[in-house]
């Protein structure tokens, strides 16, 4: 019994921090990878979390809308 309360306990933890994080409380980065190994090629700090599937590329820039209502554009160097 002790075990099951635990385990909800942690749940409960873990879905607090999942709700934080969606409504921005936790920062977000934007993180690029290599297509082929999974490595990481760069990390980008975020002022907002960008809007789930609010993300496109074009013109050798990425375009992020944020939960926020802003529009990120981020060029190379």
């Amino acid at each position: 019994m002790i075990t099951l309360y635990s385990g909800r306990a942690e749940a409960g933890r873990q879905l607090t921090a999942q709700a934080e994080a969606i409504a921005g409380k936790r920062g977000a980065r934007l993180i690029a990878v290599n297509k082929d190994d999974g490595s990481k090629l760069s990390e980008t700090e975020l002022p907002v979390p960008p809007v789930f599937d609010g993300m496109i590329a074009a013109g050798e820039r990425l375009y992020l809308a944020t939960i926020d209502g802003e529009i990120l554009c981020l060029a190379g160097e």
